[in-house]
């Protein structure tokens, strides 16, 4: 094996650094194998853009997946990689594919803030759940931006993710002003309840949101509904 040779001729040279770059990289080979990554995803997360073309020319499997489902493509809309995730998704790369969580690109996407791969992915045909997932994802992290890229795309206002919790409700919790007034401007239902009952106004008074409770109660919200 050519890694051996080499590890014989940095013995022979007394090298030892060599030697211990060598093992490194054998035991990165090894713990890649066993999780399922691939060359392509290795070369996603290091924002080679160039390797990543020329293995997808080169005919590398796009929707390949690591031990937790994770793919390339996953991976480049979490770094915010637009162009990769153009690419991936030129190619054929599956944009509905889904990891352990049953997440796909887009949902990481949004949940990372990353607007641009967003831009890429929102006009995919991924159904409402992914949709409606990545933005109420989104609302919980604080990305505005991201968002607004999601309405645009036509993603219900009112959507409700795993929380159980409209984007509304998410923004005033987190003390999101501008996604507050994004969806108030989009429509958004001021006084929809979530899980428990639990409205914007809820999770706004819940949080010491004094400046989110005003935007709520110029909006509609009702301070009496219990």
């Amino acid at each position: 094996k050519p890694i051996m040779l080499c590890q014989l001729l940095a013995i022979a040279i007394t090298n030892r650094s060599a030697i211990e770059v060598l093992e490194k990289i054998e035991t990165d080979r090894v713990e890649a194998e066993a999780e399922g990554r691939t060359s392509l995803m290795a070369a996603v997360m290091g924002g080679h853009g160039e390797v990543v073309r020329a293995l997808i020319d080169a005919g590398a499997d796009l929707n390949a997946n690591a031990w937790d489902g994770v793919t390339a493509l996953m991976l480049a809309a979490s770094r915010n990689d637009a162009a990769a995730v153009f690419a991936l998704v030129e190619a054929g790369a599956t944009v509905g594919a889904q990891d352990r969580s049953r997440d796909t690109a887009l949902v990481w996407a949004a949940a990372a803030g990353n607007r641009d791969s967003v831009a890429v992915l929102a006009g995919e045909p991924l159904g409402d759940q992914q949709a409606d997932r990545a933005l109420t994802e989104a609302c919980l992290a604080g990305h505005s931006r991201v968002a607004e890229v999601l309405f645009d795309a036509e993603v219900s206002v009112d959507s409700v993710g795993r929380e159980e919790l409209t984007c509304l409700a998410l923004a005033a919790y987190r003390g999101n002003a501008r996604t507050v007034t994004l969806a108030l401007d989009r429509g958004a239902k001021v006084s929809a309840a979530g899980r428990g009952g639990f409205t914007a106004l809820m999770a706004a008074a819940a949080t010491g949101r004094t400046e989110i409770i005003e935007q709520l109660l110029a909006g509609g919200a009702d301070p009496k509904r219990t």
